[in-house]
């Protein structure tokens, strides 16, 4: 009696919590893989990103935990909700019919047929072939019996919250996720933990779908080099996209097979040959047809995609949650049942959309040369950081204003940050200084923006120094963007003949 009271929260935490250790066995594994393909590019002489540093993460339970948890807040909420949502349906709607069971099944077997276009994926089918039956069962098992006026409210409710995901996506740019950032997460320590855990699990989970492209060094093997004329430009021509040749490894490590036959370049994948062109035709064109590789290879584009909308779903449904509940509960001291059920959900729209116009960033102004000194100057906070982004965005020079090394000491991560952005269209030397100190930043967001305003620079003075610091910071996302900055100044890795 007491599961059917509170059923939906036990089926949710059921269907989730079977996700979790799908999610964190399936990010373990992927850490696995990774770990030996880094410490293969590193016994062969390459720089491996991330590098050697963090090996314990790779191999503890704590990363595959967490980047676990990202998939079970994502892709196993998504699938626990649409198995509910289906479950409620087909009893509420048809009574149960078998007949009516049909389309679902119908649809639940497209999805496992997509997750394998490009290849059979095990961790990942079983999350879309595990999850949904339990859930579908425990819903039915546990569903109370609704009384007349419920199906109204739903109605309601889903009709606010469509209404209120048009109005955020016509009026939430990248300025309000910015405000969000800055008054949320980086302004008080509890916005911070979340802010730097994401920023230091992240990849684990986003390495589990990445296609080729996305992956920022790939291994590759040349499985005949003798027959392959100019062997060494061919090994030069793959390190500028960043395939790494290695003269061994195993199959699941190795992410690209060449085989010469004649004029012709075979490219495999994990045994299965994926295309063939002329070698001629590789090097004129060898981007195109890397691209065509890596989309070939691709095993987990509607995963992808589905993670995606389920982010958006789980971010919406907490928000709509977080201000539906008090609402609610002010609503049961002043009116009986239904009318607080019906005018909640209504109250909690008008309040979101009051919210959504006070954080809506408005439009971004550019501050006059003779107001840019004062505002720079200014002791109010708020005002800095406007001037900081006006200089970024009119792409204007910071260093006559001589504020940069004063605002780099800075006890406020935002100033420091957006001093960082600002500091990425500067080619003054007299800035390059405090760039560099910059990347030294304790804090991921400063940290890794400074990189990025390294390689903007363009100023090849800052490669042996990135290259310093990338094999020494124990921050995979730091150590990404530190690798990008070095490609930007033209830096490549060193390909044995």
């Amino acid at each position: 009696m007491h599961l059917k009271k509170y059923h939906v929260p036990t089926v949710f935490t059921a269907g989730m919590l079977l996700s979790q250790i799908l999610s964190v066995f399936q990010v373990y594994l992927s850490n696995l893989r990774h770990y030996e393909k880094i410490r293969l590019l590193y016994e062969n002489s390459y720089l491996p990103v991330p590098s050697l540093t963090v090996p314990e993460r790779f191999t503890s339970l704590e990363s595959a935990f967490w980047g676990g948890m990202f998939f079970c807040l994502t892709t196993g909420f998504g699938i626990t909700f649409f198995s509910f949502s289906a479950a409620r349906i087909w009893d509420r709607f048809f009574s149960r019919k078998k007949t009516a069971l049909y389309p679902f099944l119908l649809f639940w077997t497209g999805c496992l047929l997509l997750i394998s276009k490009n290849g059979f994926s095990p961790l990942v089918s079983l999350h879309f072939l595990l999850l949904p039956p339990p859930v579908f069962f425990l819903t039915l098992r546990f569903i109370p019996p609704v009384p007349g006026k419920s199906g109204r409210l739903i109605l309601l409710h889903i009709v606010c919250l469509a209404l209120l995901a048009v109005i955020a996506g016509k009026g939430m740019g990248a300025g309000t996720f910015s405000l969000i950032r800055d008054r949320l997460l980086l302004s008080h320590p509890a916005g911070l933990f979340f802010n730097n855990a994401y920023y230091r699990y992240t990849l684990y989970a986003a390495q589990v779908f990445k296609n080729l492209r996305q992956d920022q060094l790939k291994t590759c093997r040349i499985e005949n080099p003798d027959e392959i004329q100019n062997d060494l430009h061919l090994k030069q021509r793959l390190a500028r996209y960043d395939y790494l040749t290695v003269p061994n490894g195993d199959k699941d490590i190795i992410d690209l097979v060449i085989r010469g036959q004649g004029k012709e370049l075979i490219f495999r994948h994990r045994g299965q040959e994926i295309l063939r062109c002329e070698s001629a035709a590789f090097f004129r064109n060898t981007g195109d047809i890397l691209k065509k590789f890596s989309r070939k290879t691709d095993r987990h584009v509607f995963f992808r995609s589905f993670t995606f909308i389920s982010l958006l779903l789980i971010s919406g449904l907490t928000v709509w949650m977080l201000l539906w509940l008090p609402i609610r509960i002010l609503c049961g001291f002043f009116a009986k049942a239904y009318p607080a059920a019906f005018f909640s959900p209504v109250l909690s729209f008008l309040t979101a959309v009051m919210l959504l116009i006070f954080w809506h960033p408005g439009k971004t102004e550019n501050i006059p040369e003779k107001e840019m000194g004062r505002m720079l100057h200014s002791p109010r906070l708020e005002e800095r950081i406007r001037a900081l982004q006006s200089i970024r965005r009119q792409k204007r020079e910071i260093a006559p204003y001589g504020v940069h090394e004063r605002m780099s000491r800075s006890p406020h991560i935002t100033e420091r940050y957006y001093l960082i952005r600002a500091l990425s269209v500067s080619r003054s030397p007299d800035t390059y200084a405090v760039t560099l100190a910059l990347a030294d930043d304790p804090q991921i967001n400063v940290a890794y923006r400074a990189f990025h305003a390294l390689g903007a620079r363009r100023d090849g003075r800052a490669v042996p120094e990135i290259l310093e610091r990338i094999q020494k910071s124990r921050e995979w996302y730091i150590q990404m963007y530190a690798y990008k900055a070095l490609r930007k100044l033209g830096w490549t890795q060193k390909v044995s003949p």
